[in-house]
Protein backbone atom coordinates (compact mmCIF):
# COMPACT_ATOMS: atom_id res chain seq x y z
CA UNK A 1 0.00 0.00 0.00
CA UNK A 2 1.05 3.57 -0.58
CA UNK A 3 1.72 5.70 2.48
CA UNK A 4 0.11 8.87 3.83
CA UNK A 5 3.05 10.70 5.32
CA UNK A 6 1.19 12.47 8.07
CA UNK A 7 2.65 13.32 11.47
CA UNK A 8 1.09 11.22 14.19
CA UNK A 9 0.06 12.81 17.47
CA UNK A 10 1.68 11.02 20.38
CA UNK A 11 0.34 13.18 23.17
CA UNK A 12 -2.70 12.30 25.23
CA UNK A 13 -5.89 13.86 23.95
CA UNK A 14 -7.96 15.95 26.34
CA UNK A 15 -11.69 15.39 26.73
CA UNK A 16 -12.46 18.38 24.54
CA UNK A 17 -10.16 17.21 21.73
CA UNK A 18 -11.64 16.33 18.37
CA UNK A 19 -9.36 13.26 18.27
CA UNK A 20 -10.70 11.99 21.56
CA UNK A 21 -14.24 12.23 20.15
CA UNK A 22 -13.21 10.73 16.80
CA UNK A 23 -11.48 7.71 18.28
CA UNK A 24 -14.43 7.07 20.59
CA UNK A 25 -16.80 7.35 17.63
CA UNK A 26 -14.74 4.94 15.49
CA UNK A 27 -14.50 2.41 18.30
CA UNK A 28 -18.26 2.40 18.81
CA UNK A 29 -19.43 2.78 15.20
CA UNK A 30 -16.77 2.04 12.54
CA UNK A 31 -17.07 3.73 9.18
CA UNK A 32 -19.40 1.42 7.24
CA UNK A 33 -19.18 3.46 4.04
CA UNK A 34 -15.52 2.59 3.44
CA UNK A 35 -14.93 0.18 0.56
CA UNK A 36 -11.65 -1.44 1.55
CA UNK A 37 -11.31 -3.47 -1.65
CA UNK A 38 -11.49 -0.27 -3.68
CA UNK A 39 -8.86 1.31 -1.43
CA UNK A 40 -6.54 -1.62 -2.02
CA UNK A 41 -6.92 -1.36 -5.79
CA UNK A 42 -6.39 2.41 -5.75
CA UNK A 43 -3.56 2.72 -3.25
CA UNK A 44 -1.89 -0.69 -3.42
CA UNK A 45 1.84 -0.64 -4.20
CA UNK A 46 2.68 -1.50 -7.88
CA UNK A 47 5.43 18.90 0.07
CA UNK A 48 7.50 20.26 2.12
CA UNK A 49 5.20 21.89 4.53
CA UNK A 50 4.63 25.43 3.40
CA UNK A 51 5.29 27.68 6.27
CA UNK A 52 2.97 30.61 6.67
CA UNK A 53 5.07 33.75 6.54
CA UNK A 54 5.11 35.81 9.65
CA UNK A 55 3.82 39.22 8.65
CA UNK A 56 4.14 40.85 12.05
CA UNK A 57 6.33 43.92 11.95
CA UNK A 58 8.35 44.63 15.05
CA UNK A 59 7.04 47.72 16.70
CA UNK A 60 9.88 50.00 17.77
CA UNK A 61 8.79 52.66 20.17
CA UNK A 62 10.68 55.91 20.00
CA UNK A 63 12.14 57.17 23.24
CA UNK A 64 9.94 59.62 25.04
CA UNK A 65 11.04 63.19 24.94
CA UNK A 66 11.34 65.30 28.00
CA UNK A 67 8.53 67.56 26.82
CA UNK A 68 5.88 65.06 25.65
CA UNK A 69 3.32 66.27 23.13
CA UNK A 70 -0.28 65.19 22.82
CA UNK A 71 -0.56 63.19 19.59
CA UNK A 72 -4.05 63.38 18.10
CA UNK A 73 -2.95 63.38 14.46
CA UNK A 74 -1.33 60.99 12.06
CA UNK A 75 2.39 61.39 11.35
CA UNK A 76 2.01 63.33 8.07
CA UNK A 77 -0.47 65.85 9.49
CA UNK A 78 1.63 66.27 12.60
CA UNK A 79 4.79 66.89 10.55
CA UNK A 80 3.11 69.61 8.46
CA UNK A 81 1.82 71.30 11.59
CA UNK A 82 5.24 71.24 13.27
CA UNK A 83 6.88 72.76 10.19
CA UNK A 84 4.37 75.61 10.21
CA UNK A 85 4.83 76.23 13.94
CA UNK A 86 8.59 76.53 13.51
CA UNK A 87 8.01 79.58 11.30
CA UNK A 88 6.92 81.46 14.45
CA UNK A 89 10.41 80.89 15.95
CA UNK A 90 8.97 80.16 19.36
CA UNK A 91 7.47 77.29 21.31
CA UNK A 92 3.98 75.98 20.65
CA UNK A 93 2.84 77.30 24.04
CA UNK A 94 4.06 80.80 23.11
CA UNK A 95 2.17 80.58 19.79
CA UNK A 96 -0.96 79.79 21.77
CA UNK A 97 -0.41 82.85 24.00
CA UNK A 98 0.20 85.07 20.93
CA UNK A 99 -3.05 83.99 19.37
CA UNK A 100 -4.97 84.41 22.63
CA UNK A 101 -3.65 87.94 23.16
CA UNK A 102 -4.00 88.83 19.45
CA UNK A 103 -0.46 90.18 19.52
CA UNK A 104 -0.06 91.28 15.89
CA UNK A 105 3.47 92.51 16.59
CA UNK A 106 4.67 88.97 17.23
CA UNK A 107 2.44 87.13 14.72
CA UNK A 108 2.86 87.66 11.01
CA UNK A 109 -0.42 87.50 9.08
CA UNK A 110 1.04 85.11 6.49
CA UNK A 111 2.18 82.72 9.23
CA UNK A 112 -1.29 82.74 10.74
CA UNK A 113 -2.86 81.96 7.36
CA UNK A 114 -0.42 79.04 6.86
CA UNK A 115 -1.27 77.79 10.33
CA UNK A 116 -4.97 77.97 9.55
CA UNK A 117 -4.51 75.73 6.51
CA UNK A 118 -2.81 72.93 8.41
CA UNK A 119 -4.92 73.01 11.56
CA UNK A 120 -6.95 69.78 11.98
CA UNK A 121 -10.70 69.81 11.95
CA UNK A 122 -12.90 68.09 14.51
CA UNK A 123 -13.06 64.79 12.59
CA UNK A 124 -9.27 64.52 12.33
CA UNK A 125 -8.92 64.74 16.11
CA UNK A 126 -10.80 61.44 16.36
CA UNK A 127 -8.60 59.32 14.07
CA UNK A 128 -9.42 56.14 16.02
CA UNK A 129 -13.02 56.15 14.78
CA UNK A 130 -12.23 54.95 11.24
CA UNK A 131 -9.72 52.50 12.67
CA UNK A 132 -12.39 50.95 14.86
CA UNK A 133 -14.76 50.75 11.89
CA UNK A 134 -12.06 48.87 9.95
CA UNK A 135 -10.78 46.55 12.67
CA UNK A 136 -14.09 45.51 14.18
CA UNK A 137 -15.47 43.48 11.20
CA UNK A 138 -12.06 41.90 10.65
CA UNK A 139 -11.83 40.70 14.23
CA UNK A 140 -15.43 39.50 14.15
CA UNK A 141 -14.80 37.44 11.01
CA UNK A 142 -11.84 35.75 12.70
CA UNK A 143 -13.89 34.89 15.78
CA UNK A 144 -16.73 33.54 13.65
CA UNK A 145 -14.37 31.32 11.62
CA UNK A 146 -12.85 29.89 14.78
CA UNK A 147 -16.32 29.12 16.18
CA UNK A 148 -17.44 27.35 12.97
CA UNK A 149 -14.35 25.15 13.00
CA UNK A 150 -14.82 24.28 16.66
CA UNK A 151 -18.54 23.49 16.52
CA UNK A 152 -18.85 21.93 13.05
CA UNK A 153 -20.15 18.35 13.14
CA UNK A 154 -19.18 17.72 9.52
CA UNK A 155 -15.53 18.58 10.25
CA UNK A 156 -15.53 15.99 13.00
CA UNK A 157 -17.05 13.39 10.65
CA UNK A 158 -14.56 14.28 7.92
CA UNK A 159 -11.58 13.89 10.27
CA UNK A 160 -12.92 10.53 11.46
CA UNK A 161 -13.20 9.33 7.85
CA UNK A 162 -9.69 10.53 6.98
CA UNK A 163 -8.23 8.89 10.10
CA UNK A 164 -9.90 5.56 9.28
CA UNK A 165 -8.72 5.65 5.66
CA UNK A 166 -5.20 6.69 6.63
CA UNK A 167 -4.80 3.96 9.22
CA UNK A 168 -5.92 1.34 6.70
CA UNK A 169 -3.53 2.61 4.02
CA UNK A 170 -0.68 3.00 6.53
CA UNK A 171 -1.32 -0.36 8.21
CA UNK A 172 1.94 -2.14 9.03
CA UNK A 173 4.02 1.04 8.83
CA UNK A 174 5.25 3.59 11.33
CA UNK A 175 2.42 5.95 10.35
CA UNK A 176 -0.33 3.42 11.00
CA UNK A 177 -2.53 2.93 14.04
CA UNK A 178 -2.67 6.69 14.64
CA UNK A 179 -5.08 8.29 17.09
CA UNK A 180 -4.70 11.65 15.37
CA UNK A 181 -2.40 13.69 13.16
CA UNK A 182 -1.04 17.21 13.13
CA UNK A 183 -3.29 19.71 11.43
CA UNK A 184 -0.44 20.93 9.24
CA UNK A 185 -0.16 17.48 7.60
CA UNK A 186 -3.78 17.41 6.46
CA UNK A 187 -2.49 18.40 3.01
CA UNK A 188 -1.19 14.82 2.59
CA UNK A 189 -4.67 13.67 1.57
CA UNK A 190 -4.46 15.64 -1.69
CA UNK A 191 -0.77 14.84 -2.15
CA UNK A 192 -1.29 11.06 -1.91
CA UNK A 193 -1.88 9.79 -5.46
CA UNK A 194 -3.67 6.59 -6.36
CA UNK A 195 -2.99 4.04 -9.09
CA UNK A 196 -5.73 5.65 -11.17
CA UNK A 197 -4.42 8.51 -13.29
CA UNK A 198 -5.26 11.95 -11.91
CA UNK A 199 -6.91 10.58 -8.75
CA UNK A 200 -5.76 11.40 -5.20
CA UNK A 201 -7.07 10.32 -1.84
CA UNK A 202 -9.10 13.53 -1.64
CA UNK A 203 -10.69 12.76 -5.04
CA UNK A 204 -11.66 9.35 -3.69
CA UNK A 205 -13.23 10.90 -0.58
CA UNK A 206 -15.20 13.45 -2.61
CA UNK A 207 -16.36 10.80 -5.10
CA UNK A 208 -17.40 8.48 -2.27
CA UNK A 209 -19.40 11.24 -0.60
CA UNK A 210 -21.11 12.11 -3.88
CA UNK A 211 -22.31 8.56 -4.41
CA UNK A 212 -23.94 8.55 -0.97
CA UNK A 213 -26.99 10.80 -0.79
CA UNK A 214 -26.84 10.81 3.03
CA UNK A 215 -23.20 11.96 3.19
CA UNK A 216 -22.78 15.33 4.95
CA UNK A 217 -19.09 15.23 5.91
CA UNK A 218 -18.20 17.88 3.29
CA UNK A 219 -20.88 20.37 4.30
CA UNK A 220 -18.33 22.33 6.36
CA UNK A 221 -17.17 23.93 3.09
CA UNK A 222 -20.52 25.73 2.95
CA UNK A 223 -20.45 26.49 6.66
CA UNK A 224 -17.05 28.19 6.45
CA UNK A 225 -17.80 30.01 3.23
CA UNK A 226 -15.13 31.93 1.37
CA UNK A 227 -12.03 32.23 3.59
CA UNK A 228 -9.92 34.18 1.10
CA UNK A 229 -10.38 37.45 3.05
CA UNK A 230 -9.86 35.78 6.42
CA UNK A 231 -6.52 34.19 5.54
CA UNK A 232 -5.15 37.57 4.47
CA UNK A 233 -5.52 38.87 8.01
CA UNK A 234 -2.79 38.60 10.60
CA UNK A 235 -4.19 38.01 14.05
CA UNK A 236 -1.03 39.21 15.77
CA UNK A 237 -0.93 42.36 13.66
CA UNK A 238 -4.54 43.22 14.46
CA UNK A 239 -3.97 42.61 18.16
CA UNK A 240 -0.86 44.77 18.11
CA UNK A 241 -2.70 47.57 16.35
CA UNK A 242 -5.43 47.56 18.99
CA UNK A 243 -2.77 47.65 21.74
CA UNK A 244 -1.04 50.61 20.11
CA UNK A 245 -4.27 52.58 19.94
CA UNK A 246 -5.05 51.77 23.55
CA UNK A 247 -1.59 52.90 24.61
CA UNK A 248 -1.94 56.11 22.62
CA UNK A 249 -5.37 56.93 24.06
CA UNK A 250 -4.16 56.17 27.59
CA UNK A 251 -1.20 58.50 27.09
CA UNK A 252 -3.44 61.25 25.75
CA UNK A 253 -5.77 60.86 28.72
CA UNK A 254 -2.88 61.19 31.17
CA UNK A 255 -1.52 64.23 29.30
CA UNK A 256 -4.91 65.94 29.34
CA UNK A 257 -4.87 65.84 33.10
CA UNK A 258 -2.02 68.37 33.11
CA UNK A 259 -3.25 70.39 30.13
CA UNK A 260 -4.93 73.80 30.37
CA UNK A 261 -8.65 73.53 31.17
CA UNK A 262 -9.77 74.78 27.77
CA UNK A 263 -7.62 72.18 25.96
CA UNK A 264 -8.65 69.41 28.34
CA UNK A 265 -12.34 70.23 28.00
CA UNK A 266 -12.08 70.36 24.23
CA UNK A 267 -10.58 66.87 23.84
CA UNK A 268 -11.77 65.02 26.92
CA UNK A 269 -15.09 63.96 25.39
CA UNK A 270 -13.40 62.70 22.21
CA UNK A 271 -10.83 60.72 24.18
CA UNK A 272 -13.53 59.17 26.35
CA UNK A 273 -15.58 58.14 23.32
CA UNK A 274 -12.51 56.67 21.63
CA UNK A 275 -11.63 54.74 24.74
CA UNK A 276 -15.09 53.15 24.80
CA UNK A 277 -14.75 52.11 21.14
CA UNK A 278 -11.38 50.56 21.84
CA UNK A 279 -12.92 48.51 24.64
CA UNK A 280 -15.13 46.83 22.03
CA UNK A 281 -12.05 45.94 19.99
CA UNK A 282 -10.24 44.70 23.07
CA UNK A 283 -13.19 42.45 23.86
CA UNK A 284 -12.86 40.89 20.37
CA UNK A 285 -9.11 40.52 20.87
CA UNK A 286 -9.79 38.68 24.14
CA UNK A 287 -12.26 36.42 22.29
CA UNK A 288 -9.58 35.61 19.73
CA UNK A 289 -7.06 34.76 22.43
CA UNK A 290 -9.65 32.44 23.97
CA UNK A 291 -10.35 30.78 20.58
CA UNK A 292 -6.65 30.27 20.01
CA UNK A 293 -6.27 28.28 23.21
CA UNK A 294 -9.53 26.45 22.55
CA UNK A 295 -8.58 25.32 19.03
CA UNK A 296 -5.05 24.38 20.09
CA UNK A 297 -6.52 21.96 22.63
CA UNK A 298 -9.26 20.88 20.22
CA UNK A 299 -6.69 19.65 17.68
CA UNK A 300 -4.22 18.49 20.37
CA UNK A 301 -1.61 20.95 19.14
CA UNK A 302 1.16 22.66 21.10
CA UNK A 303 -0.49 25.76 22.52
CA UNK A 304 2.74 27.77 22.39
CA UNK A 305 3.30 27.06 18.68
CA UNK A 306 -0.32 27.07 17.52
CA UNK A 307 -1.36 30.05 15.41
CA UNK A 308 -4.88 30.86 14.26
CA UNK A 309 -3.54 32.04 10.90
CA UNK A 310 -2.04 28.61 10.23
CA UNK A 311 -5.27 26.89 11.23
CA UNK A 312 -7.39 29.09 8.97
CA UNK A 313 -4.92 28.64 6.09
CA UNK A 314 -5.21 24.83 6.36
CA UNK A 315 -8.99 24.91 6.17
CA UNK A 316 -8.91 27.48 3.36
CA UNK A 317 -6.67 25.17 1.32
CA UNK A 318 -8.82 22.17 2.21
CA UNK A 319 -12.02 23.86 1.03
CA UNK A 320 -10.37 24.99 -2.20
CA UNK A 321 -8.97 21.51 -2.88
CA UNK A 322 -12.38 19.91 -2.27
CA UNK A 323 -13.98 22.30 -4.76
CA UNK A 324 -11.22 21.64 -7.31
CA UNK A 325 -11.55 17.88 -6.84
CA UNK A 326 -15.30 18.12 -7.43
CA UNK A 327 -14.77 20.08 -10.66
CA UNK A 328 -12.11 17.62 -11.86
CA UNK A 329 -14.43 14.68 -11.15
CA UNK A 330 -17.17 16.46 -13.12
CA UNK A 331 -14.84 16.97 -16.07
CA UNK A 332 -13.70 13.37 -15.89
CA UNK A 333 -17.28 12.10 -15.72
CA UNK A 334 -18.24 14.30 -18.68
CA UNK A 335 -15.28 12.99 -20.69
CA UNK A 336 -16.10 9.38 -19.81
CA UNK A 337 -19.74 9.96 -20.77
CA UNK A 338 -18.61 11.46 -24.08
CA UNK A 339 -16.30 8.52 -24.76
CA UNK A 340 -19.05 6.07 -23.80
CA UNK A 341 -21.50 7.81 -26.12
CA UNK A 342 -18.95 7.72 -28.92
CA UNK A 343 -18.34 4.01 -28.27
CA UNK A 344 -22.07 3.31 -28.24
CA UNK A 345 -22.51 5.16 -31.52
CA UNK A 346 -19.64 3.26 -33.08
CA UNK A 347 -21.10 -0.03 -31.87
CA UNK A 348 -24.47 1.01 -33.29
CA UNK A 349 -22.88 1.84 -36.64
CA UNK A 350 -21.07 -1.50 -36.61
CA UNK A 351 -24.32 -3.32 -35.91
CA UNK A 352 -25.95 -1.41 -38.80
CA UNK A 353 -23.12 -2.42 -41.13
CA UNK A 354 -23.38 -6.04 -40.06
CA UNK A 355 -27.13 -5.92 -40.48
CA UNK A 356 -26.84 -4.49 -44.00
CA UNK A 357 -24.23 -7.10 -44.90
CA UNK A 358 -26.45 -9.86 -43.56
CA UNK A 359 -29.42 -8.57 -45.56
CA UNK A 360 -27.28 -8.41 -48.68
CA UNK A 361 -26.11 -11.98 -48.22
CA UNK A 362 -29.68 -13.12 -47.60
CA UNK A 363 -30.84 -11.40 -50.82
CA UNK A 364 -28.04 -13.00 -52.81
CA UNK A 365 -28.79 -16.38 -51.32
CA UNK A 366 -32.47 -15.99 -52.02
CA UNK A 367 -31.78 -14.90 -55.63
CA UNK A 368 -29.43 -17.82 -56.17
CA UNK A 369 -32.00 -20.18 -54.75
CA UNK A 370 -34.64 -18.77 -57.06
CA UNK A 371 -32.38 -19.16 -60.11
CA UNK A 372 -31.57 -22.76 -59.21
CA UNK A 373 -35.22 -23.51 -58.64
CA UNK A 374 -36.08 -21.96 -62.04
CA UNK A 375 -33.45 -24.03 -63.82
CA UNK A 376 -34.64 -27.18 -62.13
CA UNK A 377 -38.20 -26.34 -63.13
CA UNK A 378 -37.18 -25.79 -66.77
CA UNK A 379 -35.21 -29.03 -66.81
CA UNK A 380 -38.11 -30.90 -65.33
CA UNK A 381 -40.48 -29.44 -67.90
CA UNK A 382 -38.12 -30.37 -70.75
CA UNK A 383 -37.83 -33.90 -69.46
CA UNK A 384 -41.58 -34.19 -69.12
CA UNK A 385 -42.05 -32.83 -72.68
CA UNK A 386 -39.63 -35.30 -74.19
CA UNK A 387 -41.19 -38.10 -72.24
CA UNK A 388 -44.62 -37.17 -73.58
CA UNK A 389 -43.33 -37.08 -77.20
CA UNK A 390 -41.73 -40.47 -76.81
CA UNK A 391 -44.93 -41.90 -75.42
CA UNK A 392 -47.01 -40.45 -78.28
CA UNK A 393 -44.68 -41.69 -81.20
CA UNK A 394 -43.34 -45.13 -80.31
CA UNK A 395 -42.33 -45.98 -84.00
CA UNK A 396 -40.12 -42.99 -84.44
CA UNK A 397 -37.66 -44.20 -81.98
CA UNK A 398 -34.26 -44.08 -83.67
CA UNK A 399 -32.22 -47.17 -83.51
CA UNK A 400 -28.55 -46.91 -82.93
CA UNK A 401 -26.82 -46.55 -86.26
CA UNK A 402 -24.14 -49.04 -86.97
CA UNK A 403 -20.95 -47.66 -88.41
CA UNK A 404 -20.26 -49.15 -91.83
CA UNK A 405 -16.78 -50.30 -92.62
CA UNK A 406 -15.51 -49.20 -96.02
CA UNK A 407 -14.05 -51.87 -98.10
CA UNK A 408 -10.81 -51.04 -99.82
CA UNK A 409 -11.36 -49.54 -103.24
CA UNK A 410 -14.81 -48.26 -102.56
CA UNK A 411 -15.66 -44.65 -101.77
CA UNK A 412 -18.07 -43.93 -99.03
CA UNK A 413 -20.44 -41.08 -98.47
CA UNK A 414 -20.53 -38.56 -95.65
CA UNK A 415 -23.19 -40.67 -94.04
CA UNK A 416 -20.61 -43.37 -93.41
CA UNK A 417 -18.93 -41.07 -91.02
CA UNK A 418 -15.64 -40.63 -92.94
CA UNK A 419 -14.63 -37.93 -95.39
CA UNK A 420 -14.56 -39.24 -99.03
CA UNK A 421 -11.69 -36.97 -100.03
CA UNK A 422 -9.62 -38.03 -97.10
CA UNK A 423 -10.06 -41.65 -98.04
CA UNK A 424 -9.26 -40.90 -101.69
CA UNK A 425 -6.06 -39.09 -100.82
CA UNK A 426 -5.09 -41.95 -98.58
CA UNK A 427 -5.57 -44.46 -101.44
CA UNK A 428 -3.54 -42.27 -103.84
CA UNK A 429 -0.70 -42.05 -101.38
CA UNK A 430 -0.61 -45.83 -101.28
CA UNK A 431 -0.68 -46.02 -105.10
CA UNK A 432 -3.83 -47.95 -104.87
CA UNK A 433 -6.50 -46.91 -107.35
CA UNK A 434 -9.41 -49.25 -107.24
CA UNK A 435 -11.91 -46.71 -108.55
CA UNK A 436 -14.93 -48.82 -108.40
CA UNK A 437 -18.20 -48.17 -106.96
CA UNK A 438 -20.04 -45.02 -106.85
CA UNK A 439 -19.99 -42.07 -104.60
Amino acid sequence: MRRINWTKLNRQHSEGSIWKQVVTQLDSTPQSSIDYSTLESLFGQVEKKKEVADTIDNVVSSPAKKDSMITFLDSKKSMNLNITLKAFKCSAQEVVEIIRECDSAKADIDHLRSLLKVLPDTDETGEVGPTVARLRPQLQSLVRTADVIHHSTSIKTFFAHVLELGNFINSGSYAGNATGFQLSTLSRIWDTRSNEAGLTLLHHIVRTCRTDSTCTMLSFTDELGDLSDVVRLSVETLMEEVRQHQTTVALIASQLQGAPPDVANKFLESVTSTSEKLKVLQSLVDDLEERKVLLANYFSEDEKKFRLEDCFAVFHSLCEKIQEAGKELDRKAALEAKLLLRQQREEERQREREKRQLLKEERQLRLSSQQTEHQLRLSSQQTQHESKEADSNPGNCQRPRKRRTRKPGFLTSAADGDCVLDQLLADISRAHYPLRGSL
